[in-house]
């Protein structure tokens, strides 16, 4: 009986690792989706301003416009 509940345990904690690490990496694809723009820049004009939705603005980083959350700019 022991050895059913051990196993149980494990299992169901292996359950849930998965779960997070896949929900983690669900996460991670959609920041990354949604704060890349793929337009090459040399300076913030060159980028539109309507490409971000409100907490993010649009800022020319490492030769690509990219969305920005304002908080980090502070």
């Amino acid at each position: 009986m022991a050895m059913v509940s051990k196993f149980f345990i494990f299992s169901k904690f292996s359950c849930l690792l998965i779960h997070n690490l896949l929900y983690h990496f669900i996460n991670i694809l959609i920041f990354f989706f949604f704060t890349t723009v793929l337009v090459e820049c040399i300076e913030n004009n060159d980028c539109e301003k309507g490409m971000c939705k409100f907490p993010f603005i649009v800022r020319c980083l490492m030769d690509q416009c990219k969305c920005v959350r304002i908080h980090n700019l502070i």
